[in-house]
C-alpha cells in the first residue's frame, strides 16, 4: 500500500531532501503558464486556510476568473503552502503540499478544458476537446474526477509536445489513486508515466537533469507497479551515469527494495539512513 496524505511522516532538514527537476511544481514552467498563486487575470473572492495541527497549515484562494472558452468561473488556487520533511523516493512532496494535489490542475465546467490555468489555451484546442477520446477521459466513472483531469491535462501536454509535462500528470495522477488505496488503477498509472517519460527523453525532454536521478524516479515507478526486472535494468543505468551521493543511495536503495519484490512506498530520508526493510516472514 503506498502512503496517502495522511500518514505521518519523519521530519527531516532541508539538506536531506531530494529535489529533481519539477518534483515539487511540476507545471510551474510550462510555456505561457502564469502564476498560479497571484495571477493578473484573478479577481480576489476570499482567502481561506486548513489546519490539521498548530504547526502545519496551507492556504487556498478562491478566485474569479474568465476562461479561455470565456465561461467565467470560480476556481480555488493555492496561496501559500509549505514542504517539510522528506520526499518519496518518487518525488512526491510531504505535507502540507502533498495534500494540495486536487488544486494542481483546474477543469473548465463549460468545455472541459484541463490544465494547470485554463485562462491559457493554444489555438485550436477545442478540437482536441471535442474528440471522443478526451470526452471519455473527462468523464470515465472508473476514476475520481481529480484523476480524471490529470488524464486530460496528460493527453493535451502530449498533443502540445509537452512530453515530459504529460509524463508528469500521469504521475500525479497514480499519486490521487494511491490516496484512494486504488492500487490497480495505480499501478496503470505509472506504467504509463513510464512510456510518457520513455517519449520525452526521445524528444530531448525529461523528468529530472542530474545524473542518474531520472533512472532513479523511473525505477520507482516501475518498483511501484511491480516491474521488478525492467526496475532492476533501470537502476542500473542510473548507476552507470555517475550519480552524486544522494541519487546513488536512492538507486542502491531502490536496487534492494527490488531485490525483495517490494512495491511499497518509501522515502528518501529512509534511503539515506540506510534504512533495512523488515525481513520477509518465512
Amino acid at each position: 500500500m503506498r502512503r496517502g496524505p495522511e500518514t505521518p511522516l519523519c521530519r527531516v532538514g532541508w539538506g536531506t531532501v531530494w529535489v529533481p527537476t519539477r518534483s515539487f511544481h511540476p507545471f510551474s514552467d510550462l510555456r505561457g503558464h502564469k502564476n498560479r498563486a497571484h495571477p493578473s487575470n484573478y479577481e480576489l473572492l476570499w482567502s481561506v486556510g486548513w489546519r490539521d495541527s498548530d504547526e502545519e497549515r496551507w492556504v487556498t484562494t478562491r478566485f474569479e476568473r474568465k476562461t479561455k472558452c470565456g465561461e467565467t468561473t470560480t476556481f480555488t488556487v493555492i496561496g501559500s503552502t509549505n514542504a517539510f520533511g522528506s520526499c518519496d523516493l518518487d518525488t512526491r512532496p510531504p505535507e502540507m503540499m502533498r495534500s494540495t494535489i486536487a488544486y494542481h490542475v483546474q477543469r473548465c465546467p463549460a468545455c472541459g478544458y484541463c490544465s494547470p490555468d485554463i485562462t491559457e489555451a493554444p489555438e485550436g484546442i477545442g478540437e482536441l476537446l471535442a474528440r471522443p477520446v478526451y470526452r471519455e477521459r473527462l468523464y470515465d466513472p472508473a476514476y475520481l474526477t481529480t484523476v480524471n483531469d490529470f488524464r486530460c491535462w496528460s493527453l493535451i501536454a502530449r498533443v502540445l509536445g509537452y512530453y515530459d509535462q504529460a509524463a508528469w500528470a500521469a504521475i500525479h495522477a497514480a499519486w490521487v489513486c494511491d490516496d484512494r488505496g486504488e492500487e490497480d488503477a495505480a499501478v496503470v498509472r505509472r506504467l504509463l508515466a513510464v512510456d510518457l517519460s520513455d517519449e520525452a527523453r526521445a524528444h530531448g525532454q525529461g523528468l529530472a537533469s542530474d545524473n542518474g536521478t531520472e533512472p532513479a524516479i523511473r525505477a520507482d515507478l516501475l518498483r511501484g507497479a511491480g516491474q521488478f526486472q525492467e526496475a532492476l535494468n533501470t537502476v542500473e543505468v542510473g548507476l552507470s551515469q555517475d550519480p552524486g551521493e544522494l541519487v546513488r543511495a536512492v538507486l542502491l536503495f531502490e536496487q534492494e527494495l527490488v531485490g525483495r519484490f517490494d512495491t511499497a512506498c518509501y522515502t528518501v530520508e529512509e534511503a539515506m539512513d540506510g534504512w533495512t526493510p523488515t525481513p520477509l516472514q518465512t
